[in-house]
């Protein structure tokens, strides 16, 4: 903030679990000579976009929420260990599709903002290969109640998660 060069206060140890598995590397953290309210800067992550207490790459996030479009978040996991060999806990996935739902509920909402204020919004530009594609596929689940004994009416409802399919 004031302009001063960072000062290294050494090297620290990171780990990043990503679509190769763990990386391990060493960076060079800095501070401000003069302490500015800036707290320990790491040049080197910020040039490769990864957040402070990161742990998971947004790449391997993505890949997760996809599995998670196909598939309960327990197999989803299991998969991610399997062919990726990292260990991804089923409730981190769920965190991880939270989170990225919560981003596109605020893109909406900025949308429909600008669109309810005359905005021209910009349709969404579809990419050449999708266009001349002679099929898409899509898939979404629901949770759906059943009875424990099907056609009465007796018994505590359970839920039931139900992937659905489109082509």
């Amino acid at each position: 903030k004031c302009g001063k060069p960072l000062h290294s206060k050494g090297m620290c140890q990171r780990e990043l679990k990503t679509l190769l598995g763990i990386i391990h590397w060493n960076r060079r953290v800095g501070r401000c000579p003069n302490n500015c309210p800036i707290g320990q800067v790491v040049p080197f992550d910020e040039a490769l976009g990864i957040r402070p207490h990161q742990l998971s790459s947004t790449e391997l996030m993505e890949f997760g929420c996809l599995l998670a479009v196909f598939l309960p978040y327990g197999i989803a996991s299991q998969l991610l260990s399997y062919f990726l060999g990292v260990s991804i806990d089923p409730m981190s996935i769920w965190n991880w599709v939270q989170c990225f739902g919560q981003k596109a509920m605020d893109q909406l909402e900025c949308q429909l903002a600008a669109f309810q204020a005359g905005e021209f919004i910009s349709p969404e530009v579809m990419q050449e290969a999708m266009v001349t594609l002679m099929a898409l596929m899509g898939a979404d689940g629901v949770f759906v109640p059943f009875r424990p004994k099907g056609g009465s009416p007796h018994g505590k409802t359970v839920f039931h998660e139900i992937k659905v399919g489109i082509i």
